[in-house]
């Protein structure tokens, strides 16, 4: 399946991966190829179109294009069966992100997963933002360097990985707070990360399966952050 990705950082964020297979370039200016080829070589055998401002809306449905687009394959989504399979190499940490509805958060969520080396997200397959155009434009063309499983059952997914020594701490405003000590001890442990909708926050059920829930401590004069900009405090603390 085919993908837009638009935007000069995202396009340029993508090209440097040279594992990704760009199948099409899209440009207002044929200039802008000149820069493209010193960040992949490989784009001087790809197809380049010239369109025009009509023809970039049409194709990617926005005013943010910036002249530059790409067709590329849809990221690969990893079953939960492929969960069960790799289950010893799913690395120290794991993000889980609990439905999650808008593209853009699950992108950026994702780009500070990589920011802090962690390459492994699970996501629910239902009711949830997935991988979009949107998605990737936010994340910086970081998913592609992300491995990312969509499952049927979150629920399932912390159980399978309490059973292989990880510690899930879920983020919620009622929790302890992120900087207390008591999180020191696990540091080094493996660990699960748990981050709640923009709404709701962490369902009940999922709550239940943390075995520690641990929030952002709240100076201020408002009473919560967007799910991304939290994650990537949660991270920073754990990582």
């Amino acid at each position: 399946m085919k993908m837009i990705i638009f935007g000069q950082h995202p396009v340029k964020d993508l090209l440097s991966d040279s594992s990704i297979r760009v199948k099409r370039v899209y440009v207002k200016n044929k200039n802008i190829l000149d820069d493209l080829v010193k960040i992949n070589k490989s784009i001087r055998n790809i197809d380049s179109i010239k369109i025009s401002e009509k023809d970039f809306y049409d194709l990617t449905k926005s005013n943010s294009h910036q002249g530059l687009a790409v067709e590329i394959e849809t990221p690969k989504l990893y079953e939960y069966t492929d969960f069960k399979k790799n289950i010893h190499e799913l690395g120290r940490i794991i993000v889980v992100i609990d439905h999650v509805n808008d593209p853009h958060n699950l992108g950026a969520i994702i780009r500070s997963c990589v920011f802090f080396d962690i390459n492994t997200v699970v996501i629910p397959k239902n009711r949830a933002a997935s991988i979009t155009p949107g998605s990737i434009k936010s994340s910086a063309g970081t998913i592609f360097k992300s491995t990312i499983y969509e499952v049927p059952n979150l629920k399932n997914v912390l159980i399978e990985l309490k059973k292989k020594d990880y510690w899930v701490i879920g983020a919620d405003i009622r929790g302890e707070n992120i900087n207390s000590a008591i999180f020191d001890q696990y540091m080094d442990e493996k660990i699960v990360l748990v981050l709640g909708s923009e709404n709701k926050g962490i369902s009940k059920i999922l709550k239940k399966n943390c075995d520690l829930i641990a929030r952002i401590n709240n100076p201020g004069n408002t009473d919560s952050l967007n799910v991304s900009v939290a994650s990537g405090i949660f991270l920073n603390r754990f990582s």
